[in-house]
């Protein structure tokens, strides 16, 4: 999807809006080709605990900038 241009140029990133289909998980590479991008789609309860799990932070980022860096500093 990265490669996409459809005339306004590659996109910065790719995402969806929605997801109809609970208990989801979407995975694609990122803009890099350096990692893996997943979307997950939970209940809200049991998404509490997903984000909490102590492994999965452990290589994870989550809901990281879409530029890659801390935007807040660009200010």
């Amino acid at each position: 999807m990265y490669e996409v241009d459809f005339g306004w140029g590659k996109p910065i990133w790719v995402t969806t809006s929605t997801c109809p289909v609970r208990n989801a998980i979407v995975l694609m590479d990122t803009k890099d080709g350096d990692g893996i991008e997943a979307i997950v789609n939970m209940k809200e309860n049991d998404m509490i605990m997903f984000e909490h799990d102590v492994e999965l932070l452990q290589y994870a980022s989550l809901n990281p900038s879409i530029l890659g860096h801390d935007v807040a500093n660009d200010f």
